[in-house]
């Protein structure tokens, strides 16, 4: 979609606009969360083309009809499928509220993927990089002023079209999640990018940027790599204690010749959701959610199991008062045809 729009805004070719529409219109009904990066890239460009403020107007029309349009679509198909997250109860208010506090200082912080203060001090090394760039280039003031303006463009576009999602989302469980604000975390790149192509900067300052873009660059090797690894880790124990289940039920059968037909969960509401030295913020155990444990115990037993209710009588006479931090085969309890499992 960005090289379509690119083309566009070179060689003026308006069937180019309807190509960017096109593979826009595939990203929206791909993966949501990747589409703002469109904007974000086409910002600068923007900039770069549009000589005169007419033609500043008429791009980003274009730039907007091209997200947009498709964007309806989509939200159109949603609403008619139905679903629980989209346009139940809007509030533009209270969303403005949230993006413009809560969400945004959940994005400065990265949703913890980076260490504390690392994006924004990136961020504000890339503004003190772009003013002196700005400011210490040979072209008149009032292109430096234009350069300066349209610095703020790209971070306020690429910022607005990072929340705009958010205000099609239900009040009452609007949220931002890593996932939904790639855009505003590319900013670092977009900001170089936009000093690069815009800007007569300093070789001596590029160099020093490059350097500090290799170091973040390597931080996220490390912490995306480490959340990586605990997954790895995370799913290991999970189908180790399902494995468990299974061989426990295989006993059962074995020995008494019943066969289960149904699974119950106890102590879900109130148990941890990382395991110990894995809580990272990401690697959510599959066995914490109902419907998750219910799948991940069906898949290894391999075999058709009904989801219960937990029995009182046999909560309190195995499970109540009992603080275990770890996983024990005294969490599984077979009785008749049921599998009563407590997760810890």
């Amino acid at each position: 979609a960005f090289k379509f729009f690119d083309m566009f805004l070179e060689k003026k070719d308006k069937k180019t606009i309807f190509y960017s529409m096109v593979c826009m219109f595939i990203a929206l009904f791909s993966y949501q969360g990747t589409v703002a990066i469109f904007i974000a890239l086409s910002s600068f460009l923007i900039i770069k083309y549009s000589n005169l403020a007419k033609d500043f107007v008429k791009n980003n029309i274009y730039l907007i009809l091209c997200y947009v349009i498709p964007t309806v679509i989509n939200l159109v198909v949603v609403k008619i499928m139905g679903t629980s997250r989209v346009g139940l109860e809007i509030n533009i208010f209270e969303t403005l509220m949230f993006v413009t506090g809560p969400a945004l200082g959940i994005i400065f912080k990265s949703f913890y993927i980076l260490p504390i203060g690392i994006f924004l001090a990136y961020f504000i090394i890339d503004l003190v990089f772009s003013i002196v760039s700005i400011a210490t280039n040979k072209e008149k003031s009032q292109k430096r002023f234009k350069q300066i303006l349209g610095l703020v463009y790209v971070i306020l576009i690429t910022y607005a079209f990072t929340i705009l999602p958010m205000f099609a989302q239900d009040a009452s469980s609007i949220a931002v999640f890593p996932r939904s604000t790639y855009a505003f975390g590319s900013i670092i790149g977009i900001i170089c990018a936009y000093v690069f192509i815009t800007v007569e900067y300093s070789k001596k300052l590029e160099k020093l940027v490059v350097i500090a873009i290799i170091i973040l660059l390597s931080i996220q090797l490390i912490r995306f790599n480490n959340i990586a690894t605990n997954r790895y880790m995370v799913n290991a124990i999970d189908k180790y204690i399902a494995c468990e289940v299974k061989e426990k039920v295989e006993d059962y059968e074995k020995t008494t010749g019943k066969k289960v037909k149904n699974i119950a969960f106890y102590n879900l509401e109130k148990a941890k959701k990382y395991y110990p030295g894995l809580d990272d913020g990401f690697n959510i155990s599959a066995r914490t959610e109902k419907m998750s444990s219910f799948y991940l115990i069906k898949y290894y037993l391999n075999k058709p199991l009904n989801l219960t209710d937990g029995n009182n009588s046999i909560y309190k006479e195995y499970f109540e008062n009992k603080k275990w931090t770890n996983f024990d085969l005294d969490q599984i309890i077979i009785k008749d045809d049921t599998i009563h499992i407590f997760v810890y």
